[in-house]
């Protein structure tokens, strides 16, 4: 189940959103796009997710383990067949920069279970990807910290 930590922005026209994983994500640029992600990702859609992201686009981990080895585990076009991600918590998000945790779930290969928890810290222009930083999860310090430094707010 996702927490909020700002409200949830509702549509002007008062409607309610639609129950579980939307009714919980606001409709910020950032976060419309993290419905659209894992909408994609869970249904192992490579090229609908390439489509995400700017050209440019860069990614940095900073996660206290290398952790290239295990993400080819759960990795799509490496053969989990149930690969999902949850969507845990939104740390903060503006119009566009959105920190989060999240969760990558799974069957490996070998058919064991498996998840992986994830700080994420997006930017978003023109309704694409153009930045990704990922970090433990617990690192919400670090989580945040980044965040701020591209210019998220943290005002609710």
């Amino acid at each position: 189940m996702i927490q909020r930590v700002p409200p949830t922005v509702q549509p002007a026209s008062g409607r309610k959103p639609p129950g579980g994983y939307h009714a919980q994500l606001g409709y910020r640029a950032p976060e419309r796009l993290a419905v659209e992600y894992k909408r994609r990702f869970d249904a192992h859609d490579l090229d609908g997710l390439r489509d995400l992201h700017a050209k440019g686009f860069a990614m940095v981990d900073h996660r206290e383990h290398n952790s290239q080895d295990a993400e080819e585990e759960w990795r799509p076009e490496y053969g989990s067949p149930d690969l999902r991600i949850e969507m845990e918590e939104v740390l903060a998000c503006d119009e566009r920069v959105i920190a989060m945790r999240a969760t990558v779930r799974g069957t490996n290969p070998d058919g064991q279970a498996f998840e992986v928890s994830l700080g994420l810290v997006d930017a978003v222009e023109d309704g694409l990807f153009v930045s990704a930083d990922r970090y433990d999860a617990e690192n919400r310090d670090a989580i945040l910290a980044r965040y701020t430094e591209l210019g998220g707010s943290l005002a609710p």
